[in-house]
């Protein structure tokens, strides 16, 4: 599993980084044979105004070419990127986990 933060504006700091990728790894790494790689992108929204609006964007690419990708927008870098992170991990072991369980039959038997 390849991790990748896009930052052009510099919004975040060394810490933020490394609070990043530990909050991924944790949240992916029950996953982390099933996903290729996670691109989370991280950017002011009102440009070069530098507004409290901040915009995380994720992408996940599963080994089986499925693609997940959320937006999300908070007035926190850390707060949009913590929400985002969980909601798509979220959806990525929901999806998971309705492949794995496709094709076995739940039969109850009465006794």
């Amino acid at each position: 599993m390849k991790l990748y933060i896009h930052d052009k504006q510099r919004l975040l700091g060394q810490a933020a980084i490394d609070r990043i990728e530990s909050r991924a790894k944790a949240a992916f790494g029950k996953f982390r044979d099933d996903v290729k790689s996670i691109v989370i992108t991280v950017e002011g929204v009102n440009g070069p105004r530098e507004g409290i609006d901040r915009a995380c964007k994720i992408l996940v690419k599963l080994r089986n070419r499925k693609e997940f990708f959320l937006a999300d927008k908070d007035v926190s870098a850390s707060k949009v990127i913590a929400s985002a992170i969980e909601r798509v991990s979220r959806s990525v072991g929901r999806k998971l986990s309705r492949r794995r369980n496709r094709g076995y039959a739940r039969i109850q038997f009465e006794t």
